[in-house]
């Protein structure tokens, strides 16, 4: 996972924008990365899901 967010961060013309899920307690340093658009740490509500996703559309 971490691999993986650190490659598509250093992707220049990467269009896409991701919600990090993860249990991890590690999680913030993805934070400010700029294809992240949010964090959720699991457990979460789906109801907090489905909020981020309209907010980021």
């Amino acid at each position: 996972g971490a691999k993986l967010i650190e490659v598509l961060n250093e992707w220049k013309n990467l269009q896409g924008r991701f919600i990090v899920m993860s249990g991890m307690p590690n999680i913030d340093h993805v934070r400010g990365l700029p294809n992240v658009r949010a964090v959720l740490r699991k457990p979460f509500q789906m109801t907090t899901l489905d909020a981020m996703l309209t907010a980021t559309t």
